[in-house]
């Protein structure tokens, strides 16, 4: 093999492996179900720190109580906001509740004051529809849409590289031909 051409594959390896060791940012671990709706307690229900009955208790809500749900896992357990903190309960203790749009305000309130809501409970207040303006909704989207574009231009990347590797490939493949057909002639 001629010095271009292992300078051209090594080239090739050099892309293909930059464009696979891309794909694990493209790669997003599946989220638990969405839910973002108000829930009241058919019975009184101890709130945990985790998502399982072994973990710490952190407090407990009476009978009639109301929560208000932000996602729900697969092993039926919701996640709320409890002091500020994610938190979890049992999901079989509580039946959906309609929201008034005063309490809808007051959760748009509470929500552009908290400064300790995780980016993954923003995410889900705004999607569920709860926080529809204001500071921490416009955040948000400007952080959504910054992400779109750089998922954008990192795809973008990939289909480049995808195309450079397939021309030089071809490159290479023509050369070898052409060799072959050259060394024929000469026979």
């Amino acid at each position: 093999m001629a010095k271009k051409e292992r300078f051209i594959l090594f080239l090739c390896v050099m892309m293909c492996g930059g464009a696979i060791f891309s794909f694990p940012i493209l790669a997003q671990e599946k989220d638990p179900s969405v839910v973002n709706a108000f829930m009241s307690a058919l019975e009184a229900t101890k709130i945990y720190e985790e998502p399982k009955a072994e973990s710490s208790i952190l407090g407990e809500i009476e009978k009639g109580g109301q929560i208000l749900a932000l996602t729900v896992t697969a092993t039926g357990w919701y996640q709320i906001l409890y002091q500020g903190k994610t938190a979890y309960v049992q999901a079989d203790c509580f039946q959906e509740q309609t929201v008034a749009e005063e309490l809808k305000q007051e959760i748009e309130d509470i929500a552009e004051a908290q400064e300790t809501l995780s980016d993954e409970e923003i995410k889900n207040l705004v999607e569920g529809g709860f926080i529809q303006e204001g500071p921490v909704y416009e955040k948000y989207m400007q952080e959504k849409e910054a992400a779109g574009e750089k998922q954008q231009r990192l795809l973008t990347m990939v289909i480049i590289c995808v195309l450079t590797v397939v021309v030089v490939l071809s490159g290479i493949g023509y050369s070898i031909v052409r060799r072959k057909e050259l060394r024929e002639e000469q026979k």
